[in-house]
């Protein structure tokens, strides 16, 4: 079950202080934790999630390409091999893919 996450928003009016509690059905996007720009292309970034997932985005049509599975845990490191052209991606489960 996913977890539900509660705000709670003071807001002020002539009338004093008032407290109001919001509540967000939806669970918060995944964090960004690694960014890496593909050197021949400037319009491409890889992004690393929290969520284990990397992200392929396109920074001329504001659009994630493609989303890339490999590890079981968090991204910690992203780089693209010119040479080889590959992207290479390591994460908290001790994986380098």
């Amino acid at each position: 079950m996913e977890e539900m996450k509660m705000k709670v928003v003071f807001e002020y009016s002539s009338a004093g202080l008032k407290k109001r509690l919001l509540t967000t059905f939806m669970p918060a996007p995944p964090a960004t934790t690694f960014l890496e720009f593909y050197l021949q292309d400037n319009n491409v970034i890889a992004i690393g999630m929290d969520d284990s997932y990397i992200q392929i985005y396109n920074v001329q049509v504001n659009e994630v390409k493609t989303k890339l599975k490999g590890h079981h845990k968090r991204i910690t490191g992203l780089a693209f091999s010119n040479s080889l052209n590959v992207l290479i991606s390591a994460g908290e489960d001790y994986q380098v893919n």
